[in-house]
């Protein structure tokens, strides 16, 4: 799925997968002590800004422009600070490692 198809998705108001986090990671993340996670494909933030909440040092990454957009909008109206990066799955070269990786729910195109 491309970069238009996930803008065109996020585009307006709403959340199109709700602004609570993921109930699996919600459950997981408070058996682990904070420190540095990554959330692949993370699009409008919910389980970024949720961990973030909890004291993590969060960072994401996401093709969409607009699910970036609103993932650090929000993330600045409730004080909580993310390194949130645009750029493609399969082109992520990350600059440190992390503690955890937390991958949840995102699409990848078939290898052709």
């Amino acid at each position: 799925m491309t970069s238009e198809f996930w803008d065109s998705r996020y585009q307006g108001s709403d959340w199109v997968y709700g602004t609570k986090p993921n109930e699996f990671i919600a459950n997981q993340i408070n058996q682990v002590t904070p420190g540095s996670i990554l959330f692949p494909a993370e699009g409008e933030g919910r389980n970024a800004i949720y961990v973030a909440h909890l004291g993590w040092d969060v960072y994401a990454f996401d093709q969409s422009k607009v699910g970036r957009s609103k993932s650090l909008n929000r993330a600045q109206e409730e004080k909580v600070i993310m390194n949130y990066e645009l750029t493609e799955f399969s082109s992520y070269k990350p600059k440190s490692s992390f503690d955890v990786i937390a991958p949840c729910f995102f699409h990848l195109m078939p290898k052709h």
